[in-house]
């Protein structure tokens, strides 16, 4: 019994010692192949995340309000801007629309979503931290002073909130009258525009949301004065096309609309 499980023990020997052999084996043979394989692929990997990370923004827009975008509608809406989009600004070969998003809940809205059964909140909205929320407003009142994003898409408090402080252009100044699709003077419906006819996913966003252009961000023209005014003279672009009541900037009729 002994000498058999030496002998099996014996073979075990044998055969991690093949396995050993061949894997050195196959090493010798091919290790510059293998190196040259991974240098390829250590390569790409880096160019391909250097390409992402370096993939440059024509316009940046500004979403805000009580309503979180899905992955999905996200993609559906860039999509749009993109078509829509005037021009390749940054002339990279690419128009490409960057969007950032809050989502910011007025004391009304808070309070009513409290007092809503777990059961019956969309699940868009979900749970509320009043104290995260107060920061959002603190960061979104901040960026707006700055004049960090021109292009706004707000939901109707926030832009009542920026309207008040005076830090929004009049679209006469802009189109050179006020569309009919304008809230007042200042903001246009986007349900009402062109641009949310023809791109379904703007239904998304909650009744009333205005999309309006912030005045020039007076620290950002100090910073980089001429850069700050190419960005800002595309925003205006952009803004233009996407008002546009005579379409001229949206793609033409029967084309696919994704």
């Amino acid at each position: 019994m002994a000498r058999e499980q030496d002998k099996l023990r014996g073979d075990a020997i044998v055969v991690e010692g093949d396995w050993k052999a061949k894997l050195d084996n196959f090493w010798f043979y091919h290790k510059w192949h293998i190196l040259i394989a991974a240098f390829v692929v250590f390569v790409l990997t880096v160019c391909l995340l250097q390409s992402r990370e370096n993939k440059k923004d024509d316009v940046v827009l500004m979403f805000a309000g009580p309503y979180k975008l899905t992955a999905t509608e996200t993609a559906a809406l860039r999509t749009g801007l993109n078509e829509v989009m005037p021009k390749d600004f940054n002339e990279d070969g690419e128009k490409y629309a960057e969007m950032v998003m809050m989502q910011i809940y007025s004391e009304e809205q808070e309070k009513a979503i409290q007092a809503t059964p777990n059961g019956e909140i969309p699940p868009y909205l979900g749970y509320i931290d009043s104290y995260y929320n107060d920061e959002q407003i603190t960061s979104f009142d901040h960026l707006i002073m700055a004049g960090e994003y021109s292009i706004c898409i707000l939901d109707p408090w926030l832009y009542e909130r920026v309207k008040g402080a005076g830090g929004l252009c009049k679209l006469s100044d802009v189109l050179g009258s006020v569309p009919s699709a304008a809230v007042d003077e200042y903001g246009v419906l986007l349900a009402n525009t062109e641009f949310a006819a023809w791109y379904p996913v703007c239904q998304v966003f909650p009744e009333g949301t205005v999309i309006c252009l912030r005045n020039q961000g007076v620290m950002s023209s100090i910073a980089n004065k001429k850069k700050s005014d190419r960005e800002y003279t595309n925003a205006v672009e952009m803004f233009r096309a996407l008002v546009s009541e005579t379409g001229t900037a949206l793609p033409e009729a029967g084309s696919e609309i994704q």
